[in-house]
């Protein structure tokens, strides 16, 4: 994706009110959405006409792109990827924003002038007394169009009161919501020119109601909108405009996490959970190249681990009190350096990596099967059976353990600890060759029959070739009866899987050569989040949730419309679809295999410590062709349709394949 397609997305991202000029927008997109020299005239047709939907589309939900032209949110900027930034509080920056719409929701006979709270220099609106027996007080609703994290900042006359609730949906304005969700209601005694706020939070509407019977004046309402200032260094655009939207909607999710550490959501419940972050994570490599913030919430989620003891000693718990969640921070420490290098950091965990490593061996029996002695939460997802301690949540987290266990030896061996790298190496074929005994089902040649055990038993390799055959046919495939699961009425959970482990089921597919069904996925979950004005990525979720959001938020306590761990099509479209996926510290080596699969062209940048990797695959009439431009100081290994070609300098390559 050009520089000018991602200037006229930020410039147009206006929210659930539409792009602010349709008809120019349409022109101006048309450009990159279907009139790409490369095609043939059906080709043209059929993109136009896929382009013309998602334009509807698009007309009639939010962008899902950032709100601002700030050069942090995507311009050019002199900084590097993946070069050190200031941490919070002094790296972040503020915005203000102005509401995109704004509209009374009750009396709106005393309320004059309520549509100026959109614009900087429109005239204060007026909110008269309500008349005495009226019963129902002046209450007006703004909408920032998309997800924002911030406050609340309103200007009015001074000693008037009013009482405001925010919400990520308009629902929640009105609806009963925990305390956690830090929503309100709040009651605000306005100050004249000095702004009353409301505390840090992230929202896209806010209500706010007026219960006094004196006369108010509203002079200002806005969003003080406050951000972690990266680059969006990563792009992604494609034959499909529908996939490139889910492509940005993710990047933007992460972005809004990314505040004073990588948190779980800005919303609720604010805190930095190595699980979430895993996923988080990846879609911050292959996006914004950031080191700085990766670096710190990384080592401070396993610093509280370890409740002040040196770190050569065993930590006090789990990283987060979860088994599984040892494992996603080993996964996660992995995956950033080999996007990022940074021996010096890693030297830095070396000692907590095999302290951890010598913690998670007393979680395992004399058959090395995991079995919870320290009565930790096993939680592995918001799905039946693997919440609470259950054999679904251990044998799952077994096989979690074994995976991170595989990343830990390779860091060692980074590293050049041949002998602790060995010594774990060892123990990581006791618990496959344990696991491989013991968990699957004989009959069906299956790690039972949900989804989340045998997509940890793939991503482990503890699946064998003839095990991973059953498990795509049985269990992963979409239709299969994975995707029906019993409800939880104790805890209203009754969907096969979250978001979350929707990033995982992703990574299966695309390692047991099914691409186009990750794809299909992508389209079918996310892009129905879309058609319901998501701007951001939910934590839980499942297609068969009514559209009402009064029954989402009823069914589910707690429910986050803006979650990190959400953010997995990001990272799989740059690292499948491009086929992008670093394999040595720091992109020093690097394989890229486009996997274009049902689309006609696929373009996009993945940052590296050298520079941006450029990918162009496009599908002509006598078959395949890749463009890659590679920055200096990496050797990749390109493939694609069965042909490979090694590049080991800076250059554009070109690939064709039948």
């Amino acid at each position: 994706m050009t520089a000018e397609y991602r200037r006229i997305a930020a410039e147009n991202a206006i929210g659930h009110g539409g792009l602010r000029s349709t008809a120019v927008t349409d022109r101006r997109y048309r450009k990159y959405f279907f009139r790409s020299p490369h095609m043939t005239r059906n080709q043209s047709m059929k993109s136009f006409l896929i382009a013309t939907l998602a334009l509807t589309l698009w007309t009639a939900h939010a962008a899902a792109t950032p709100p601002t032209v700030d050069p942090t949110y995507g311009a050019e900027t002199k900084v590097a990827p993946f070069a050190n930034s200031p941490l919070p509080p002094a790296g972040m920056k503020h915005l203000t924003l102005w509401p995109k719409s704004a509209q009374a929701a009750a009396s709106p006979a005393l309320i004059l002038g309520v549509e100026s709270l959109v614009r900087p220099d429109g005239p204060p609106v007026k909110i008269l007394a309500e008349p005495a027996g009226a019963g129902v007080a002046p209450a007006v609703l703004v909408d920032f169009g998309q997800e924002l994290a911030g406050r609340l900042e309103i200007s009015g006359t001074a000693g008037g009161t009013v009482v405001v609730t925010t919400g990520e949906s308009e629902v929640e304005c009105v609806h009963k919501e925990p305390k956690l969700d830090n929503s309100g209601p709040f009651k605000l005694t306005l100050a004249g020119a000095e702004p009353a706020s409301t505390p840090w939070s992230a929202f896209r509407f806010a209500r706010l109601t007026f219960p006094s019977n004196a006369p108010v004046e509203l002079a200002r309402v806005v969003c003080n909108h406050k951000y972690y200032p990266v680059q969006y260094w990563g792009t992604f655009d494609c034959s499909d405009p529908l996939l490139t939207r889910i492509w940005y909607a993710g990047a933007y999710t992460a972005h809004l996490c990314m505040q004073e550490e990588i948190w779980d959501a800005p919303k609720r419940d604010r805190g930095l959970w190595i699980g979430d972050l895993q996923v988080t994570g990846q879609t911050i490599n292959n996006v914004f190249a950031d080191r700085s913030l990766m670096e710190h919430s990384l080592a401070l989620v396993r610093d509280k681990a370890q409740k002040g003891r040196p770190a050569t000693e065993l930590p006090a718990a789990d990283v987060n009190n979860l088994p599984g969640y040892s494992a996603a921070w080993f996964c996660t420490l992995a995956d950033f350096y080999r996007h990022a290098g940074g021996r010096d950091f890693l030297a830095q965990q070396q000692a907590k990596i095999i302290s951890l490593l010598k913690y998670q061996q007393t979680l395992f029996d004399a058959r090395h099967r995991f079995i919870n002695p320290h009565k930790e939460w096993t939680y592995c997802d918001w799905s039946p059976g693997f919440v609470l301690d259950s054999p679904l949540t251990r044998d799952t987290t077994d096989l979690y353990i074994i995976q991170g266990v595989h990343e830990a030896v390779w860091l060692l061996r980074e590293l050049g600890d041949t002998a602790e790298a060995d010594h774990y190496a060892a123990w990581a074929e006791q618990l496959t060759a344990a696991a491989r005994d013991q968990l699957p089902n004989a009959a069906t040649h299956t790690y039972g029959d949900r989804l989340q055990e045998n997509i940890m038993a793939v991503l482990s390799d503890t699946a064998t070739p003839e095990q991973t055959a059953a498990i795509y046919q049985q269990v992963l495939r979409a239709g299969s009866p994975a995707w029906t699961v019993k409800p939880d009425p104790s805890r209203h959970d009754d969907d096969p899987l979250t978001p979350y482990y929707g990033a995982f089921l992703l990574q299966s597919l695309a390692k047991l050569g099914h691409p186009q069904d990750g794809v299909d996925f992508i389209r079918r979950y996310w892009g129905d989040l879309l058609r319901r004005g998501a701007t951001t990525w939910w934590e839980k979720f499942d297609p068969s949730w009514p559209d009402d959001m009064q029954s989402a938020l009823d069914k589910t306590a707690y429910l986050s419309l803006c979650h990190g761990w959400a953010s997995g099509p990001t990272p799989y479209l740059s690292e499948t679809v491009l086929g992008v996926r670093p394999t040595g510290a720091g992109f020093t080596t690097v394989d890229i295999r486009p996997e274009l699969g049902d689309l006609t062209w696929a373009e996009g940048d993945v940052p590296t410590p050298s520079g941006l990797i450029h990918v162009r695959v496009e599908r002509k009439e006598h078959g395949l062709t890749a463009q890659v431009k590679l920055p200096p100081h990496i050797a990749a290994t390109i493939q694609l349709g069965g042909k490979t070609l090694t590049a080991n300098q800076t250059g554009t390559y070109r690939l064709a394949a039948p």
